[in-house]
């Protein structure tokens, strides 16, 4: 029959744990500092003695980890029967008295020898490396290339009709479109004939040039125009009433002369 392992004591627990914590908090609890704190918190709160046996015994738990911040408030309402007003005093004396000293004294108490070495040898020194400059590789390659053979070199283009620049005046702006413009003017000093039509075309007929005609250069002459005559009214025409028109015959139905004729009706 398999017997149960035996569970380690408080005492050999807290001797395994304190192997582990920090110099400052080691040496706190080897001196027994924290049973000052504890009297004068008794004397403070009026607490008996089995109250003060369990705040010493939750503090001792709360320095070396076992016990959580929330566990040591539980423990003082549930096994010290305190009140809410009592714990919260207690809580705020134990952090001032005992907690800000310890994190004051580990700050200030340099980290041993062996933790130095091993940080300083794990965080390399980036600032002593130079920086590598980086060589544009193409600009090597172009000076690698050899030079061309002079019969490969290429010529300029010789254009032998060179065409004139165009003129301004004849050149399109932007907005314009190519267009046609027709004058039919005449130039100065001629008048403008009409062109005869060609011989060859049907119904055409011969046209002779006429000379024009010179403008006479006389000096106007004023003509008066004779007064027009007082036109009389007319007598009033004889009113003439219409002829009657003679009533319109039709012929009978029988006379239709689309209608062909019968057999007895041919001999008649």
């Amino acid at each position: 029959m398999n017997q149960p392992e035996p569970q380690p004591t408080l005492a050999e627990s807290i001797q395994l744990v304190m192997k582990t914590l920090p110099p400052a908090i080691r040496d706190y609890l080897a001196d027994e500092k924290y049973s000052i704190v504890v009297k004068s918190l008794m004397a403070k709160y009026g607490l008996h003695v089995d109250q003060g046996t369990v705040l010493e015994h939750r503090i001792i738990l709360l320095l070396t980890g076992i016990e959580s911040p929330e566990e040591f408030v539980q423990a003082l309402a549930d096994k010290a029967r305190l009140d809410d007003r009592t714990v919260g005093g207690i809580v705020q004396d134990v952090n001032d008295q005992i907690f800000v000293p310890l994190r004051a004294q580990m700050r200030n108490t340099p980290a041993p020898a062996s933790q130095r070495q091993t940080v300083n040898a794990s965080v390399p020194n980036y600032g002593q490396r130079p920086i590598p400059v980086s060589t544009p590789q193409v600009a090597r390659r172009t000076n690698n290339i050899a030079p061309l053979p002079p019969k490969f070199g290429v010529r300029p283009p010789v254009f032998r009709n060179a065409l004139p620049p165009m003129q301004s005046d004849t050149l399109l702006e932007d907005h314009e479109e190519p267009h046609i413009e027709f004058h039919n003017e005449a130039p100065r000093g001629t008048q403008a004939r009409t062109a005869p039509p060609p011989p060859n075309l049907p119904g055409t007929f011969q046209m002779e040039a006429q000379a024009p005609r010179e403008s006479s250069r006389t000096a106007p002459q004023n003509h008066e125009r004779p007064a027009a005559p007082i036109q009389q009214p007319a007598p009033p025409s004889p009113q003439v009433r219409p002829s009657a028109t003679p009533p319109l015959v039709r012929p009978p139905y029988s006379d239709d002369p689309y209608r062909e004729p019968l057999d007895g009706e041919a001999g008649r």
